[in-house]
């Protein structure tokens, strides 16, 4: 399986394109201590990240001391776990 391939990426880079575009039928909270927003709409839950929630990560690492972070970008992976 190439999990490279243009239509993998076209997918990856409308991901939160669809989020934005949902955000209106779900009700969006987000955790007080790292700002992380999550969609829920009484059955189907989304988490994602925004720049409200990089930002105080990146402020937390800073803070923190420490010398870098990783953000995982899970659209890229597959259902059935193969990438």
């Amino acid at each position: 399986m190439d999990c490279f391939n243009s239509a993998n990426r076209i997918a990856r880079m409308f991901f939160y394109n669809y989020i934005v575009s949902i955000q209106n039928k779900f009700t969006v909270y987000r955790d007080p201590k790292s700002m992380a927003p999550w969609l829920f709409d009484g059955t189907t839950f989304w988490t994602y990240d925004d720049e409200l929630s990089i930002g105080a990560k990146v402020r937390y690492a800073k803070e923190s001391g420490l010398r870098g972070i990783m953000i995982w970008e899970l659209s890229g992976d597959t259902a059935m776990g193969s990438c």
